[in-house]
């Protein structure tokens, strides 16, 4: 996720996380964190005891908002990336940006963001949050769909590519 001269909100208490690590963490992935949520912020993370009220202003307003694992997985991959791990730092690309996953509008909108993201450039402990918290908000509303069925594929075909890799036992 390109956090890059985005405006960031960060809404309720991250157990384990203070205010001002989360905040230092996003700063030095190159994102303006503010207190309120405005028609300027690009997106929110959101600890577990946010109310909905808060969060449906925010969905009014068009902004992606994601939960305290994205957040937490975001700034491990931070650190990472700090020392030259983060995925597409080699110049191999990248998965999705994972802004468009949260902007997609509806099932269409992200099976086409999907159908043309670079799937061999997947990461899970990378990308696999962000798909899956996209997927979960739409399933609520529309059910489960082709785009879920079409992630599940792409998804269990990376396993199983990633599994005829793997040694199936080790030598002691």
């Amino acid at each position: 996720m390109d956090l890059q001269g985005k405006t960031v909100v960060l809404m309720g208490r991250f157990y384990g996380l203070s205010q001002a690590e989360a905040k230092a963490g996003l700063e030095a992935l190159g994102a303006r964190v503010t207190k309120t949520v405005s028609g300027k912020t690009d997106l929110i993370f959101r600890s577990h005891d946010v109310a909905g009220r808060k969060i449906g202003a925010a969905s009014q307003l068009g902004i992606p908002v994601y939960d305290w694992k994205t957040l937490r997985a975001l700034l491990k991959q931070a650190a990472e990336a700090s020392a030259g791990d983060r995925p597409g730092a080699d110049g191999a690309g990248t998965f999705v940006d994972h802004a468009s996953l949260a902007s997609a509008a509806d099932p269409d909108a992200l099976l086409g963001v999907l159908r043309e993201a670079d799937w061999s450039a997947f990461v899970s402990e990378w990308d696999l949050l962000p798909l899956r918290d996209r997927l979960q908000e739409l399933e609520q509303t529309h059910g489960v769909t082709e785009v879920h069925r079409f992630a599940t594929e792409r998804i269990r075909s990376l396993d199983a590519a990633a599994a005829s890799v793997r040694p199936l036992h080790r030598d002691r």
